[in-house]
């Protein structure tokens, strides 16, 4: 179980029709989530709510989200920040930003993870496009072995929660391909858990260096 949930906590949604995920369209903003009054108060009040579902064809879809008392820029500095992510999320075992380059509206950013849990390391090499003006990050995760994962895409969007300029919004999305022997229930039971659980800690991380 830990094993698929640390896949998740870090797979920062996408169309998908056919058990497959297509190529993603890095420069298209994520829809807002809506919330019902009762996930409000429980954004209001500090808390994580979060969303999953079965797609079918393997195909899981999850986002979760929370707010953070800390202005747009001192999340976007943790999100952005992949070398420090070693010293604070659960079993990666190094991290390392690889490439940074400006493009017309957007940055790239490359990053490698490595990640270690019951003894079995997996890396990863994700491609970031953020958009610092319009408030979202589109990422494409590649696995340099074969994983449960077949693919992975994402989404993160930061905007100020109900006006405020000192309190942030973060919006987590993903959606994963996942192999066929991966039984369903372990893919959302990991997806309830995961979620909530690296917006809570990106939450924490700004608060923590506002300076």
């Amino acid at each position: 179980m830990r094993f698929f949930t640390i896949f998740l906590l870090l797979l920062p949604v996408l169309p998908a029709s056919t058990g497959t995920l297509t190529d993603p369209d890095v420069d298209s903003p994520p829809t807002p989530l809506s919330y019902s009054a009762e996930e409000l108060d429980l954004l209001r009040s500090g808390q994580a709510v979060y969303r999953s579902r079965d797609l079918g064809h393997s195909i899981l879809e999850g986002s979760s989200a929370v707010v953070a008392t800390a202005p747009t820029t001192a999340v976007w500095r943790q999100i952005l920040d992949f070398d420090s992510y070693v010293d604070y999320l659960p079993y990666i075992t190094a991290s390392e930003t690889i490439l940074r380059e400006s493009l017309p509206g957007k940055e790239r950013v490359a990053a490698f993870l490595e990640l270690t849990t019951m003894g079995i390391v997996t890396r990863y090499r994700v491609e970031n496009y953020w958009f610092p003006d319009k408030g979202y990050l589109n990422w494409v995760m590649s696995p340099k072995a074969i994983t449960p994962l077949n693919r992975v895409t994402g989404s993160w969007l930061i905007i100020p929660f109900e006006g405020s300029s000192e309190q942030t919004l973060l919006e987590y999305r993903v959606m994963v391909s996942i192999q066929w022997w991966v039984p369903g229930f372990l893919q959302l039971r990991a997806a309830n858990r995961g979620l909530p659980t690296i917006v809570a800690l990106i939450k924490k991380r700004a608060e923590n260096h506002l300076g």
